[in-house]
């Protein structure tokens, strides 16, 4: 069973926030602002990776149970990001982005499990 801590949770979701927000800005910005598509792409390295670190921490359980969990919804949500995209002026869904995704939320889920690797296992009473 996975037990999710509320105030962590509200962490999760402005994460999410701030990545819809910059998947709202148009292609043309992010170019004038000198970034390539190839940067943009980059960086969806280490947001997911974030994102993987803050959706983990902010459950307790099993850790493998979470790593499953989380993943998937961090999937999810990269899926997600990637359709709101196709919105975008000058932006578009890309597969490349995806598989991005996925390898920043795996780094990012075992930075999270290897910082504090007691944590999580529902023996602690705090919220840490």
């Amino acid at each position: 069973m996975i037990r999710v801590i509320p105030s962590r949770l509200l962490l999760v979701l402005g994460y999410m926030a701030l990545v819809f927000g910059l998947s709202s800005i148009p292609g043309r910005y992010a170019t004038s602002l000198g970034l390539s598509i190839t940067g943009v792409s980059a960086l969806h390295l280490p947001l997911f990776a974030g994102l993987g670190w803050v959706t983990l921490r902010s459950t307790r359980g099993s850790l493998a149970l979470r790593f499953s969990v989380v993943f998937v919804a961090c999937m999810a949500y990269a899926l997600s990001d990637e359709w709101h995209q196709s919105f975008v002026p000058g932006r578009q869904f890309s597969l490349g982005d995806i598989v991005l995704d996925a390898i920043g939320v795996v780094l990012g889920l075992v930075a999270g499990a290897w910082v504090a690797p007691g944590l999580g296992s529902g023996r602690h009473t705090q919220d840490g």
